[in-house]
């Protein structure tokens, strides 16, 4: 599989998070229920967020590693930002957001889902605090920073 098609699977995973029912009528989160848009390799800091609350990707990436047996290790970081409206409610959709997505991502490291089977191995961590306000093109948003340790194998043919 290829980065590109990790970052789709992690976007169409990110896209269909949605704050359970519950959480929204006890905390009267009822103007974003899913997110509007999740965009799989960063955007131009110059550009203006308009599909709130959204997720935006950053892809990194070490070495590939050749290994005994022909496999080839692909150790990869995506940093997943999360960026919610600054209203009043911001930082309550930012926690269920966060809530949500770790679920999310923890559903995925099952070997029969691991972002469409894209991905080997799966470790989730936060950045710190886990909740803050992030900044974007001059202005504050409340939202979340997750960082996705993952590891791809690859079989190689010997030349």
């Amino acid at each position: 599989m290829t980065a590109l098609a990790m970052m789709q699977a992690i976007a169409t995973v990110e896209e269909s998070i949605e704050l359970p029912a519950a959480v929204v009528s006890a905390n009267g989160l009822n103007n974003f229920k899913s997110v509007k848009k999740a965009y799989i390799n960063g955007l131009d800091k110059s550009t203006n967020l308009t599909n709130l609350p959204c997720f935006i990707n950053w892809y990194d990436a070490e070495p590939t590693q050749l290994r005994m047996g022909n496999f080839v290790e692909h150790n990869e970081t995506i940093q997943v930002d999360f960026y919610a409206e600054d209203s009043d409610r911001g930082r309550l959709y930012a926690m269920a957001f966060y809530d949500a997505t770790v679920a999310a991502f923890i559903n995925q490291q099952t070997s029969s889902k691991r972002f469409g089977s894209t991905v080997d191995h799966i470790s989730i961590r936060s950045d710190s605090p886990a909740i803050a306000t992030m900044e974007w093109n001059g202005l504050s948003y409340p939202g979340f920073r997750l960082f996705l340790d993952l590891q791809r194998f690859e079989t190689v043919v010997p030349v």
